[in-house]
């Protein structure tokens, strides 16, 4: 196989400390979690406010979005856009077809 090793960034590690996880699940209505709770769609914003004044205010930059793989990617790009008009960083993490 081929090792690949990525440079050690700091500034990657430290845009990555204490993200915020959005989980998009299958389903009827694209259930979602922000930090594994459960939180209607319209109240994403509500919850990532009140996540950053709780616990860490300014110093949480970035969110991360986990998605099931039936959820459409229109979703995946509104919830994105929802995510960086709060001036948070975003990254999506998917697991490749056929991988378990």
């Amino acid at each position: 196989g081929i090792e690949v090793k990525l440079h050690e960034s700091p500034w990657r590690y430290e845009q990555m400390e204490n993200p915020i996880v959005i989980t998009l699940g299958a389903g009827q209505h694209t259930p979602l979690w922000v930090n594994k709770k459960r939180v209607p769609l319209n109240n994403l914003e509500g919850e990532i406010k009140r996540l950053r004044n709780e616990e860490g205010g300014e110093a949480i930059t970035t969110a991360v979005l986990k998605s099931d793989v039936s959820v459409p990617s229109g979703v995946e790009k509104e919830i994105i856009d929802r995510i960086k008009s709060m001036g948070l960083n975003c990254g999506l993490l998917y697991k490749p077809a056929g991988n378990k």
